[in-house]
Protein backbone atom coordinates (compact mmCIF):
# COMPACT_ATOMS: atom_id res chain seq x y z
CA UNK A 1 0.00 0.00 0.00
CA UNK A 2 2.87 2.36 0.77
CA UNK A 3 4.33 1.78 -2.68
CA UNK A 4 1.12 3.00 -4.38
CA UNK A 5 1.38 6.34 -2.53
CA UNK A 6 4.73 7.03 -4.17
CA UNK A 7 4.04 5.83 -7.73
CA UNK A 8 1.82 8.76 -8.78
CA UNK A 9 4.05 11.57 -7.38
CA UNK A 10 7.19 10.01 -8.84
CA UNK A 11 5.57 9.56 -12.25
CA UNK A 12 4.39 13.20 -12.14
CA UNK A 13 7.95 14.31 -11.43
CA UNK A 14 9.30 12.24 -14.33
CA UNK A 15 6.77 13.61 -16.83
CA UNK A 16 8.59 16.93 -17.45
CA UNK A 17 11.86 15.05 -17.94
CA UNK A 18 10.32 13.09 -20.79
CA UNK A 19 9.97 16.34 -22.75
CA UNK A 20 13.69 17.04 -22.34
CA UNK A 21 14.61 13.88 -24.18
CA UNK A 22 12.16 14.39 -27.02
CA UNK A 23 13.73 15.36 -30.35
CA UNK A 24 11.37 18.17 -31.30
CA UNK A 25 8.02 19.40 -30.15
CA UNK A 26 5.85 21.34 -32.53
CA UNK A 27 2.83 23.18 -31.23
CA UNK A 28 0.31 24.47 -33.73
CA UNK A 29 -2.58 26.75 -33.03
CA UNK A 30 -6.02 25.21 -33.49
CA UNK A 31 -7.38 28.65 -34.42
CA UNK A 32 -6.86 29.85 -37.99
CA UNK A 33 -7.55 33.52 -37.19
CA UNK A 34 -4.93 35.98 -38.39
CA UNK A 35 -6.63 39.20 -37.23
CA UNK A 36 -8.35 40.18 -33.99
CA UNK A 37 -11.91 40.53 -35.39
CA UNK A 38 -11.54 37.11 -36.94
CA UNK A 39 -10.45 35.72 -33.56
CA UNK A 40 -13.44 37.34 -31.84
CA UNK A 41 -15.77 35.90 -34.45
CA UNK A 42 -14.28 32.43 -33.96
CA UNK A 43 -14.62 32.72 -30.18
CA UNK A 44 -18.22 33.96 -30.45
CA UNK A 45 -19.04 31.08 -32.78
CA UNK A 46 -17.53 28.62 -30.30
CA UNK A 47 -19.59 30.05 -27.43
CA UNK A 48 -22.73 30.01 -29.58
CA UNK A 49 -22.22 26.37 -30.52
CA UNK A 50 -21.40 25.45 -26.92
CA UNK A 51 -24.62 27.11 -25.77
CA UNK A 52 -26.61 25.25 -28.39
CA UNK A 53 -25.15 21.98 -27.10
CA UNK A 54 -25.69 22.78 -23.41
CA UNK A 55 -29.28 24.02 -23.78
CA UNK A 56 -30.84 20.59 -24.52
CA UNK A 57 -28.81 19.11 -21.68
CA UNK A 58 -30.21 21.76 -19.34
CA UNK A 59 -33.73 20.96 -20.49
CA UNK A 60 -33.05 17.28 -19.74
CA UNK A 61 -31.88 18.20 -16.24
CA UNK A 62 -35.05 20.25 -15.76
CA UNK A 63 -37.13 17.30 -16.98
CA UNK A 64 -35.29 15.00 -14.57
CA UNK A 65 -36.05 17.32 -11.63
CA UNK A 66 -39.68 17.50 -12.71
CA UNK A 67 -40.03 13.72 -13.07
CA UNK A 68 -38.40 13.00 -9.72
CA UNK A 69 -40.19 15.78 -7.86
CA UNK A 70 -42.98 13.50 -6.57
CA UNK A 71 -44.94 16.54 -5.51
CA UNK A 72 -42.01 18.24 -3.80
CA UNK A 73 -42.52 21.98 -4.47
CA UNK A 74 -38.79 22.69 -4.12
CA UNK A 75 -37.88 20.30 -6.96
CA UNK A 76 -40.71 21.61 -9.12
CA UNK A 77 -39.47 25.17 -8.56
CA UNK A 78 -35.91 24.08 -9.38
CA UNK A 79 -37.08 22.47 -12.63
CA UNK A 80 -39.03 25.60 -13.54
CA UNK A 81 -36.03 27.84 -12.80
CA UNK A 82 -33.69 25.67 -14.87
CA UNK A 83 -36.09 25.77 -17.82
CA UNK A 84 -36.61 29.54 -17.54
CA UNK A 85 -32.89 30.28 -17.26
CA UNK A 86 -32.15 27.96 -20.17
CA UNK A 87 -34.69 29.81 -22.31
CA UNK A 88 -33.18 33.14 -21.23
CA UNK A 89 -29.72 31.84 -22.08
CA UNK A 90 -30.88 30.77 -25.54
CA UNK A 91 -32.50 34.17 -26.05
CA UNK A 92 -29.25 35.90 -25.05
CA UNK A 93 -27.28 33.65 -27.42
CA UNK A 94 -29.57 34.47 -30.32
CA UNK A 95 -29.55 38.19 -29.50
CA UNK A 96 -25.76 38.18 -29.24
CA UNK A 97 -25.49 36.50 -32.63
CA UNK A 98 -27.90 39.10 -34.02
CA UNK A 99 -25.94 41.97 -32.47
CA UNK A 100 -22.75 40.65 -34.03
CA UNK A 101 -24.50 40.49 -37.41
CA UNK A 102 -25.79 44.05 -36.98
CA UNK A 103 -22.32 45.33 -36.03
CA UNK A 104 -20.84 43.64 -39.09
CA UNK A 105 -23.60 45.23 -41.15
CA UNK A 106 -22.82 48.67 -39.70
CA UNK A 107 -19.07 48.34 -39.89
CA UNK A 108 -18.83 46.38 -43.09
CA UNK A 109 -16.33 43.57 -43.16
CA UNK A 110 -14.16 45.28 -45.75
CA UNK A 111 -13.40 48.38 -43.66
CA UNK A 112 -12.02 48.39 -40.14
CA UNK A 113 -11.05 52.06 -39.75
CA UNK A 114 -11.97 53.03 -36.19
CA UNK A 115 -13.11 56.52 -37.19
CA UNK A 116 -15.60 55.15 -39.71
CA UNK A 117 -16.84 52.57 -37.22
CA UNK A 118 -17.42 55.16 -34.48
CA UNK A 119 -19.07 57.55 -36.94
CA UNK A 120 -21.50 54.90 -38.18
CA UNK A 121 -22.36 53.68 -34.69
CA UNK A 122 -23.01 57.25 -33.49
CA UNK A 123 -25.10 57.90 -36.59
CA UNK A 124 -27.31 54.87 -35.97
CA UNK A 125 -27.59 55.74 -32.27
CA UNK A 126 -28.57 59.31 -33.16
CA UNK A 127 -31.41 58.17 -35.41
CA UNK A 128 -32.51 55.58 -32.85
CA UNK A 129 -32.69 58.36 -30.26
CA UNK A 130 -34.70 60.58 -32.63
CA UNK A 131 -37.21 57.77 -33.27
CA UNK A 132 -37.51 57.03 -29.54
CA UNK A 133 -38.01 60.77 -28.91
CA UNK A 134 -40.95 60.84 -31.30
CA UNK A 135 -42.43 57.90 -29.40
CA UNK A 136 -41.85 59.74 -26.12
CA UNK A 137 -43.65 62.81 -27.51
CA UNK A 138 -46.58 60.54 -28.35
CA UNK A 139 -46.51 59.14 -24.81
CA UNK A 140 -46.48 62.64 -23.33
CA UNK A 141 -49.41 63.60 -25.56
CA UNK A 142 -51.28 60.50 -24.38
CA UNK A 143 -50.72 61.46 -20.74
CA UNK A 144 -51.92 65.02 -21.38
CA UNK A 145 -54.99 63.92 -23.33
CA UNK A 146 -56.01 61.18 -20.92
CA UNK A 147 -55.14 63.23 -17.85
CA UNK A 148 -58.05 65.62 -17.92
CA UNK A 149 -58.36 66.69 -14.30
CA UNK A 150 -56.08 63.93 -13.05
CA UNK A 151 -53.03 65.75 -11.72
CA UNK A 152 -50.89 62.57 -11.66
CA UNK A 153 -51.26 62.01 -15.44
CA UNK A 154 -50.55 65.66 -16.17
CA UNK A 155 -47.41 65.55 -13.98
CA UNK A 156 -46.22 62.39 -15.75
CA UNK A 157 -46.90 64.02 -19.13
CA UNK A 158 -44.85 67.09 -18.17
CA UNK A 159 -42.03 64.90 -16.90
CA UNK A 160 -41.92 62.81 -20.09
CA UNK A 161 -42.05 65.97 -22.23
CA UNK A 162 -39.21 67.68 -20.35
CA UNK A 163 -36.96 64.61 -20.44
CA UNK A 164 -37.71 64.09 -24.13
CA UNK A 165 -36.72 67.67 -24.97
CA UNK A 166 -33.53 67.34 -22.91
CA UNK A 167 -32.72 64.06 -24.70
CA UNK A 168 -33.22 65.65 -28.13
CA UNK A 169 -30.99 68.61 -27.21
CA UNK A 170 -28.29 66.24 -25.93
CA UNK A 171 -28.57 64.12 -29.09
CA UNK A 172 -28.15 67.15 -31.33
CA UNK A 173 -25.20 68.39 -29.25
CA UNK A 174 -23.54 64.98 -29.31
CA UNK A 175 -24.04 64.72 -33.07
CA UNK A 176 -22.49 68.17 -33.45
CA UNK A 177 -19.52 67.18 -31.28
CA UNK A 178 -18.99 63.99 -33.31
CA UNK A 179 -19.12 66.01 -36.56
CA UNK A 180 -16.68 68.58 -35.14
CA UNK A 181 -14.22 65.89 -34.05
CA UNK A 182 -14.54 64.02 -37.35
CA UNK A 183 -13.91 67.16 -39.40
CA UNK A 184 -11.01 68.19 -37.17
CA UNK A 185 -9.34 64.77 -37.40
CA UNK A 186 -9.90 64.24 -41.13
CA UNK A 187 -8.87 67.78 -41.99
Amino acid sequence: MKINKFIIPISMLCLPLSFCFAESIELTSPIDATEFPELLNTFAGFLFNLGLVLAPLSFLVAAFFLLTAAGNPKNIETAKNIAIYTLLGLLILLLARGIIAVVYGIVGEETLDIGIIIGRIFGYMFWLLIVSSVLSFLLAAYYFLMGGYNEEYRRMGKSVLVFTIVAIVLAILSQGIVELITRTVTG
